[in-house]
């Protein structure tokens, strides 16, 4: 997904000093990780006031969760000993195939949220994403040469896009795809799911406030430590062209997510086409250039799916999805520069 936050927060290197039995620790205002090896995009880690050795074990946890749940949710490789999303996709047609708990659950988060979005957020349309991957790979090798999916490619894969193809057996943890054709990607909600995986150990660990950022999906719990809640700002996808009122938000346990179409895209005949792709006629929406949501940290999976499907329907349906939702937010932006946002969308504090 196409998801850049800049974080507003500045980052200090003043620290102070205490000391425990005989040993010397350092606790610092200030202590970030950052992640470049994972889910192909920037993954950091903050946390104020803790000491360092605290933070370490913080930081080194992280990411191997981070690397395990990248094996788990890839796609395009197998990982060995590891029966990764790859794996579940080859085996697509011949039985069921034993998986990974994290994994099952992860898949069983993207069924929940297809239901949710009535199909707008469809991890059942690999077919269709892996033929616009491969022209824009394409095209990345040779710009000159860019071409669009064939139509009627796209046609044939939107027949394997049904949810209802892949079975699940919770007592046996299996996963079956019925229909050959027809694979996974959870591209949609992997950051969002992940890092609800993530606040999970970072709590279970003892930090009861930390700033996460995972390729652009912010997750904050608790203050920084000037006692503010964390803040972020939604990226205006036109620079300065631009004057449109796009807010600073002020995180107080929250999460905010953006999809766009500014990001990842390739360009044919001039024309800009997006990663994001509708499940309604496989082609990349162009209703919005970014749509970026807010909700409960812990419900950052979900999140991260409703940005994807706001972006993919009209402003009126989109609006009504959110209308419909405890504790939910949106936050529009049009190909003109307009600007929407749901009733409770607030700026800063």
């Amino acid at each position: 997904m196409a998801k850049r936050i800049f974080i507003s927060c500045v980052a200090l290197v003043l620290f102070v000093s205490s000391f425990t039995s005989c040993a010397k620790t350092v606790t610092k205002r200030t202590q970030t990780k950052e992640y470049f090896n994972y889910f192909d995009t920037f993954c950091s880690l903050r946390i104020d006031n803790v000491n360092e050795e605290d933070f370490s074990v913080a930081a080194d946890e992280l990411e191997q969760l981070l690397c395990d749940y990248d094996a788990l949710l890839d796609i395009y490789d197998s990982h060995g000993e590891i029966t990764s999303l790859y794996d579940v996709n080859k085996n697509a047609g011949n039985g069921a195939i034993k998986v990974d708990k994290r994994l099952f659950d992860a898949i069983s988060f993207g069924i929940e949220a297809h239901e949710l979005t009535d199909g707008y957020c469809n991890i059942a349309l690999g077919s269709v994403i892996s033929l616009w991957h491969a022209e824009r790979e394409a095209a990345r090798r040779d710009p000159k040469s860019a071409k669009l999916p064939d139509s009627k490619l796209i046609a044939e894969a939107l027949t394997h896009t049904d949810i209802s193809k892949v079975v699940l057996d919770q007592e046996a943890r299996t996963v079956e795809i019925t229909d050959p054709s027809l694979s996974l990607d959870l591209g949609a909600i992997a950051k969002g799911y992940v890092g609800e995986r993530a606040c999970e150990l970072l709590e279970f660990l003892g930090h009861e406030s930390f700033l996460l950022n995972l390729g652009g999906n912010v997750l904050a719990k608790g203050k920084s430590y000037k006692n503010a809640y964390w803040s972020a700002e939604i990226e205006d996808p036109f620079g300065d062209k631009t004057k449109s009122d796009i807010p600073t938000v002020s995180l107080n346990g929250e999460t905010l997510v953006t999809s766009g179409s500014y990001q990842r895209f390739y360009t044919v005949d001039g024309k800009n086409y997006s990663h994001i792709i509708s499940h309604k006629d496989g082609m990349p929406p162009e209703y919005f250039v970014s749509v970026s949501v807010i909700a409960p940290y812990m419900s950052s999976g979900l999140a991260d799916a409703l940005s994807t499907a706001l972006f993919c329907m009209p402003l009126e349906d989109g609006r009504a999805l959110i209308g419909s939702l405890d504790g939910i937010e949106a936050f529009w932006i049009l190909p003109d520069g307009s600007t929407v946002k749901s009733e409770g969308f607030g700026g800063a504090e």
